[in-house]
């Protein structure tokens, strides 16, 4: 797991270090550390560092202490250590209360420990940790590129860096937006997904958060939608990430996890085709016909059968700048029920009737026959999955 506030005190240097208050927070993870020398922090620290606080700037009254305390729990900082001894002289009892009251560590550090040693041995003990975690994520991508060939001893690997193997396993795949910041802050991602997944088997590649999990059933949604989207929204309040979650099919076997991460890419690819974005895809909930598709060995025969039936249409809506195949699309999706396609559409009733007929005159399918729509469902699906085939 992640190097955490508890961890720090297991460093020779610290064996001075006292704990005053915050002990509910000794599991937050820590990723980095920042020297305070005044009151304002918030410029300059990303969430998750322990702030180290002296110096002849910092306004020393009880109520100023209190509040960088408060400060440090609203950018989400892991811990304060407070040297004590030269311009503190003593932690006042506000701040203590404070620090109890938000769940942040507060450490006392005698001024006569050298800050420069304290500063190096925790950045050694966070380096070492990521190099851990980054050796562990490689071991991960290997097996999903399919170059890792020892499956037992790599199961053995995953359970003896802390991760609990599960009856099931699952790949997730995190897609997020903006690329750029995001290969900026890959510890803070990474700290996010774990304090919420609980996982930490994970690697990031390009735009993608891929990531391990464990799962007690055969079904991983009922326990991790809401897990799934905490990461999204915190991605988005915290970071100011958009993101979309694919969730792959739990697996029994370190062999099978590619299959899992397969499905995890399919669930993504299908944001595209939805009529309403939805953040966390669980490949569970995907149309049986695209799990049913995705087992053909020759992509073409789908996307055959779609351009058989639904050509016309298309090239009808090319010629004409016009959007028969999106009403189509429409009026499956609400059950074949004119009145909402044209209320979802913004048109009129009669507007809708009317690109009804054309599209049935197009395709040579009665929209008013079970048997025709079940084949139009169908070629659109096969349509869908075509588009989706290409832009794998």
């Amino acid at each position: 797991m992640f190097v955490n506030v508890e961890d720090i005190f297991s460093l020779e240097i610290a064996r001075n270090f006292q704990l005053r208050a915050g002990r509910n927070g000794l599991s937050n993870p820590v990723s980095w550390l920042y020297i305070c020398q005044e009151n304002e922090i918030s410029p300059w620290v990303q969430g998750r560092e322990i702030l180290i606080l002296y110096g002849p700037g910092i306004r020393r009254d009880e109520d100023s202490l209190a509040g960088i305390v408060r400060e440090c729990a609203l950018k989400k900082l892991s811990a304060v250590i407070v040297l004590v001894g030269n311009f503190i002289t003593e932690i006042p009892g506000k701040m203590i209360r404070t620090a109890d009251e938000l769940n942040i560590p507060l450490i006392e550090m005698p001024y006569t420990i050298p800050i420069s040693q304290v500063t190096r041995a925790i950045a050694e003990l966070i380096i070492r940790d990521r190099s851990r975690r980054r050796n562990i994520g490689n071991l991960l991508m290997d097996i999903l590129n399919g170059y890792e060939i020892y499956p037992g001893n790599a199961k053995d690997e995953f359970i003896s860096s802390g991760y609990r193997w599960g009856a099931y396993n699952f790949i997730f795949a995190i897609k997020i937006e903006d690329a750029n910041f995001a290969s900026q802050i890959e510890d803070i991602l990474g700290n996010l997904v774990q304090s919420i997944l609980r996982t930490n088997v994970y690697y990031i590649q390009g735009n993608r958060i891929i990531g391990l999990c464990e799962s007690e059933l055969p079904d991983n949604s009922q326990k991790y939608e809401n897990k799934f989207r905490k990461v999204v929204s915190e991605f988005r309040e915290k970071l100011g990430l958009d993101c979309t979650i694919g969730v792959g099919s739990c697996v029994g076997s370190i062999t099978a996890l590619r299959g899992s991460y397969i499905h995890a890419i399919w669930a993504l690819k299908t944001e595209s085709i939805r009529a309403r974005r939805e953040p966390v895809i669980f490949f569970s909930r995907i149309s049986g016909i695209f799990k049913l598709l995705m087992e053909i060995q020759d992509f073409s025969v789908a996307e055959s059968y779609s351009m058989s039936i639904l050509k016309p249409l298309l090239d009808y809506d090319r010629e004409h700048n016009s959007n028969l195949y999106d009403t189509l699309l429409r009026f499956m999706d609400t059950n074949c029920n004119s009145k909402k396609t044209a209320e979802l559409m913004y048109v009129h009733r009669n507007t809708m009737n009317y690109r009804i007929k054309m599209i049935s005159g197009l395709t040579g399918k009665d929209l008013g026959s079970a048997e025709d729509r079940y084949e139009l469902m169908t070629a659109l699906k096969c349509h869908q999955f075509s588009i989706l085939h290409k832009d794998r």
